[in-house]
């Protein structure tokens, strides 16, 4: 990923995704916005943004389609939109945050994937609902896998690694002096890859939230006290002038 500076805030940016001239994407960071959810307003002057919608999260395999004006927000741990001006969102503290693009069709969904909703398949539920809903083809998907806990820190107890070897995850559990670390990147990415996305396709960070309390949040690490990052996209409307305020996707009105 690719950090981009608005004043004193850092911004991340996938690089395959920046080329889409209709897309705009963006993940807060500790630098700017520490806890997000308590700035929305803030953030929403700074990129130029009227309407952001974001679920309420409880780590499932539900997504939710944004068509229009919502007045609550929607039990869900993914949300999918095609309406232009529209951003969705997602808040992450060592879940992984994920954003799929559909290009062709204009349709996108952004994901938050902790262990429990990749136990239950939501990365893989949401390509299926993209397919159903838009039209998508598997291999036209674009995706981006952003910074999360990695292997090196995600430790968990027999219980849970018992779990990912029942999904078929083995290959991404490692088991070092009886403790059991999972790679929860590699299962997206291996799952992914056996529905037909294509690797070159898939940006995925190696940035691990619990390594770098400079930059990110971790529930890990910090428990209650821990911030949020906001991971954020949608679509601009086509016709309009755009305005470059530092990240590229403020709309001139």
């Amino acid at each position: 990923m690719r950090e981009k500076r608005v004043g004193e805030a850092v911004f991340l940016q996938f690089e395959n995704m920046i080329a889409f001239p209709f897309l705009f994407h963006v993940m807060t960071t500790k630098k700017g916005f520490p806890h997000p959810r308590k700035e929305v307003d803030r953030l929403k002057a700074l990129l130029g943004i009227d309407r952001l919608y974001l679920p309420s999260q409880v780590h499932g395999s539900h997504w939710v389609l944004v068509d229009g004006e919502m007045e609550e927000a929607p039990v869900a741990d993914a949300l999918l939109v095609s309406v232009p001006e529209v951003c969705v969102g997602v808040l992450v503290a060592d879940c992984v945050p994920l954003l799929v693009v559909d290009p062709h069709k204009r349709g996108l969904a952004v994901i938050h994937a902790g262990w429990r909703g990749i136990l239950a398949s939501i990365h893989t539920k949401v390509i299926q609902a993209m397919h159903e809903v838009f039209g998508s083809r598997v291999s036209d998907l674009v995706a981006g896998v952003g910074p999360a806990i990695g292997e090196c820190c995600f430790e968990v107890g027999e219980d849970v690694a018992q779990l990912f070897y029942e999904m078929g995850g083995e290959r991404h559990v490692k088991s070092k002096r009886a403790k059991f670390f999972i790679d929860l990147r590699g299962i997206i990415m291996e799952e992914w890859k056996a529905m037909g996305m294509r690797e070159e396709h898939i940006e995925v960070s190696r940035e691990c939230t619990f390594c770098r309390p400079d930059l990110f949040p971790s529930f890990r690490r910090e428990r209650e006290q821990a911030g949020r990052c906001l991971f954020l996209a949608g679509w601009k409307k086509t016709g309009r002038v755009l305005r470059e305020n530092g990240i590229g996707f403020t709309i001139d009105r």
